[in-house]
């Protein structure tokens, strides 16, 4: 499966918070995010790019890949719950969201506000401990 990932995966952004890929076999848009302390100024490009990415493709499906994630700056985490999730219903067509979790465990517990504004927002929203789980999943979605 990772060969063939390798293969079919298509990058179309990047910044020191991480990178925007695409997978057209899938029919799926991947944020894979770097081992970096995620602060507004680095979240609003990576996160618009996420949403032309979206626009363009009309893919229904989002991997979060936040197995290598650093934690949300504070500014971040309020940018996060007060601004971009609830806008996100009516500017993503994501219909199926699966978010491989962070193995830092202050990564994780920064992200519990926006996890929490996620599942409040009603947004297709899993967790998942491995990338394997969450694409099982979001092959069946």
């Amino acid at each position: 499966m990772l060969a063939q990932q390798l293969t079919s995966s298509v990058l179309l952004f990047e910044n020191s918070l991480g990178h925007i890929t695409q997978e057209p076999d899938q029919q799926l848009i991947c944020l894979c995010w770097h081992r970096v302390l995620r602060d507004v100024s680095g979240l609003q490009p990576l996160l618009s790019q996420l949403l032309r990415a979206q626009h363009l493709t009309h893919y229904p499906k989002l991997l979060l890949d936040e197995h290598e994630a650093a934690p949300y700056s504070e500014a971040a985490k309020s940018w996060m719950v007060n601004e971009w999730l609830p806008c996100l219903p009516n500017l993503a067509g994501f219909q199926s969201v699966a978010c491989v979790v962070a193995t830092d465990v202050f990564a994780r517990l920064s992200a519990v506000p926006v996890v929490a504004q996620a599942q409040h927002l009603h947004l297709p929203y899993r967790s998942f401990p491995t990338e394997a789980e969450a694409r099982a999943w979001l092959q069946l979605h």
